[in-house]
C-alpha cells in the first residue's frame, strides 16, 4: 500500500465521487479476483494436476491446500459450494459471506441465503442491505440449539491403554474425511451436470 503522503498527492485534485468510485472499483477488482483464484484451486483439484510437481506428487489435495496456500479444506470446499450453487448470493453479498453461511449452515443454508436476498431486495441503502443481512443470519443463528457434549474423560487408572485407543479414533476419523472427500469429488460433478439440464 501506498504511504499517505503519496496517495495525498495522488487523490487530493480528484473530486471525491471519483475517489470513492475507484475504491468500489478496486474492492469489486478484488472479489472478481478472489473467485478466479478458487477457480484455479477447484481446476488442479479435480485433475490433480498439482502433483506433476514432484514436491506435491505423493500429497491428496487437502495436504497441497494446508502446504502451499494455508487453507483448510472445508474452506475451499464451502467456497466451492458458493459458486458452484448459490452464485446469485456470491454476487449479492460476497463470496467470504455467503460460503460462512454454507458453513454455519449446511443443509440450511440454502433457506438462509434465500431470506437474506429477499430481505435485500427490499431496501436501496447499502447500509440497510447488510443491516438486514445481519439480521437474517442472526436469526438463524439464534434458532440454533447449542447441543452440550456429555463429558467423558479417561484417566490412566480407569484405562491403561488411553493414548492407544486415542490415536486409533483419530486415524478412524482422518479415514472418514478421507472417505468423505472422495464421495463429494465424485458428486459434485452430477451435480453441475444435473444444474446444466435444469438450466437449459
Amino acid at each position: 500500500m501506498e504511504t499517505l503522503e503519496q496517495m495525498k498527492k495522488k487523490y487530493d485534485g480528484k473530486p471525491i465521487d471519483w475517489v470513492i468510485k475507484e475504491a468500489k472499483s478496486h474492492r469489486e477488482a478484488s472479489c472478481n479476483a478472489h473467485e478466479m483464484f478458487m477457480g484455479k484451486l477447484y481446476y488442479l483439484a479435480k485433475t490433480k494436476r498439482y502433483k506433476e510437481n514432484p514436491e506435491y506428487k505423493k500429497m491428496d489435495f487437502t495436504q497441497f491446500l494446508k502446504t502451499e496456500f494455508g487453507m483448510s479444506y472445508q474452506d475451499y470446499h464451502n467456497k466451492i459450494k458458493s459458486l458452484l450453487f448459490y452464485k446469485e448470493a456470491v454476487d449479492e453479498i460476497g463470496l467470504v459471506t455467503t460460503s460462512s453461511v454454507v458453513g454455519a449452515f449446511g443443509k440450511k443454508a440454502e433457506e438462509v441465503l434465500e431470506n437474506v436476498l429477499k430481505a435485500r431486495a427490499k431496501v436501496n441503502k447499502p447500509e440497510k442491505k447488510r443491516e438486514h443481512t445481519t439480521n437474517v443470519i442472526k436469526a438463524y443463528r439464534d434458532k440454533e440449539k447449542v447441543v452440550k457434549k456429555p463429558k467423558f474423560e479417561l484417566s490412566c487408572i480407569e484405562c491403561p491403554k488411553k493414548d492407544k485407543i486415542i490415536a486409533g479414533l483419530m486415524e478412524d476419523n482422518e479415514k472418514l474425511r478421507a472417505r468423505v472427500r472422495e464421495l463429494e469429488e465424485f458428486i459434485e460433478p452430477i451435480f453441475e451436470m444435473a444444474k446444466k439440464v435444469a438450466t437449459g
